[in-house]
């Protein structure tokens, strides 16, 4: 198997590796290229399933990788919906600093945007 392998509704490797929070394991799979977004059965990607275990670390560096907050599972939920479903409080915090840090970088291309277009 490489880090690309996955049949339609299985897991990938990075799915399993998130699952354990086998960080080392992921780093060397995405390295590898492995799919970030790579979608298991029922629309899971490998932060739903990092989310759903409690996983914060993998959550974390899935995030550093540009993991997207808000993919939906085929029942509409996101993997911050998922992580507090489940009570895992470190997992939902990670994420939402995600999506904060991630508004303010949006924020500040704005403002720059803005003052070119002022300038002229």
């Amino acid at each position: 198997m490489n880090a690309r392998t996955t049949t339609k509704g299985a897991w990938t490797a990075l799915h399993i590796a998130g699952s354990y929070n086998h960080t080392g394991t992921m780093k060397e799979l995405l390295g590898r290229g492995a799919e970030i977004e790579a979608q298991a059965d029922r629309s899971w990607t490998p932060l739903h399933v990092a989310a759903w275990c409690g996983r914060a670390d993998a959550v974390a560096l899935l995030l550093d990788h540009g993991a997207d907050t808000e993919a939906k599972t085929d029942t509409g939920r996101t993997p911050a919906d998922w992580a507090e479903h489940k009570g895992h409080e470190d997992a939902v915090l990670e994420i939402g600093k995600a999506v904060s840090l991630r508004h303010a970088e949006r924020v500040k291309a704005l403002r720059i945007l803005k003052a070119r277009k002022k300038r002229g």
